[in-house]
């Protein structure tokens, strides 16, 4: 399941809800009760610290070469 938090964009309405879709494209421009459409919230990125097996796998993945 798919949660986004979305705010309309109208400046007199401005509601926020939470829509819930099976992916991505089932909830995708979806409208306000006042007609408007909704956009999504911003959501700053998330990141992981990789270690043991998981740094092994990413090193293996993208090895790091030198551009000479």
């Amino acid at each position: 399941m798919l949660e986004r938090e979305w705010i309309c964009t109208n400046k007199d309405c401005r509601i926020a809800t939470l829509l819930i879709g099976e992916t991505e494209s089932g909830i995708s421009a979806p409208k306000c009760l006042c007609g408007a459409s909704l956009k999504k919230c911003y959501m700053p990125p998330h990141f992981k610290s990789l270690e043991g097996k998981e740094l092994e796998s990413a090193k293996e993945l993208f090895p790091l070469t030198s551009a000479t």
